[in-house]
């Protein structure tokens, strides 16, 4: 599946930009090791890429777009089992 235009009803906005995206991660990695992570609103997978990448970080993600829920069911299949859908 391919990246999808936001749906304002659902107030959507993608963070798309890579470096942005990894200075959030780096923000917090020391922060999340060992941790539960919940990541709400997805969207097309910008955080969650480089969530996954942190050693000993328990990630679930949550949306309620089934466009997203596709997208990262099919972009990160090891989400199979941290994937809640609203």
């Amino acid at each position: 599946m391919r990246a999808y235009t936001a749906n304002k009803a659902l107030g959507q906005h993608f963070l798309t930009d890579k470096n942005t995206a990894a200075k959030i991660v780096k923000c917090l990695s020391e922060k999340l090791n060992h941790h539960n992570v919940l990541e709400l609103g997805p969207g097309q997978g910008a955080l969650t890429e480089l969530l996954l990448e942190l050693e000993d970080v328990n990630l679930k993600v949550i949306d309620v777009d089934p466009r997203s829920i596709e997208l990262i069911e099919n972009q990160f299949p090891q989400l199979s089992k941290g994937l809640i859908t609203a």
